[in-house]
């Protein structure tokens, strides 16, 4: 149970996210929330705690500035994504009719870019036309709250995190915001 928020804006991006972590039916926090930086990659996770530190560890693709970036994140960055959470399955020996049904979901920024990518094989990012993204259990809440704004910026965003937490029982504070050049 996660909100995250990424917006592209002329010369920055924004991720915001709480820092609500379940271990079994205890609820708990992760320390800096769920969003971290890798090489000149920012992102944020809704899914298992495990795969956000491989992932804040991991050695990510090299930026291929020569393609377009919806084309590498397809050709590149997800299969990499993928590849990360199928290791962490056999490294959990997690059963295959539970990886089957088991999706997680990234909040991506790079070159002043913003991708939601569901980590399901086979499933692409779809770009939105506005640049506002939310992923989670209280991603509808943010959605609307940030619709019936004038300006998007990074106050707005926690805001908006803040509205989700209210009614989405999945998300809660500490939230983090980030800016990512």
């Amino acid at each position: 149970m996660t909100t995250i928020i990424g917006i592209e804006l002329r010369n920055r991006t924004i991720i915001g996210s709480d820092s609500q972590a379940s271990m079994g039916l205890k609820k708990t926090y992760m320390a800096g929330g769920k969003i971290a930086s890798a090489g000149k990659y920012g992102f944020g996770l809704a899914g298992v705690a495990e795969l956000f530190q491989r992932l804040k560890r991991a050695d990510w693709p090299e930026i291929d500035r020569a393609v377009d970036p919806e084309r590498f994140v397809n050709d590149t960055v997800l299969p990499f994504l993928l590849e990360e959470q199928s290791k962490m399955f056999q490294d959990f020996e997690v059963p295959e009719e539970v990886r089957e049904n088991y999706a997680s979901a990234v909040m991506l920024t790079f070159s002043k870019r913003v991708f939601e990518l569901q980590l399901v094989k086979g499933l692409s990012p779809l770009p939105e036309a506005r640049g506002v993204y939310s992923v989670g259990s209280g991603s509808e809440y943010a959605l609307g709250y940030l619709g019936g704004v004038k300006k998007i910026n990074e106050e707005t965003v926690l805001t908006a995190l803040k509205a989700a937490a209210h009614v989405d029982g999945g998300s809660s504070g500490p939230f983090v915001v980030k800016t990512f050049r």
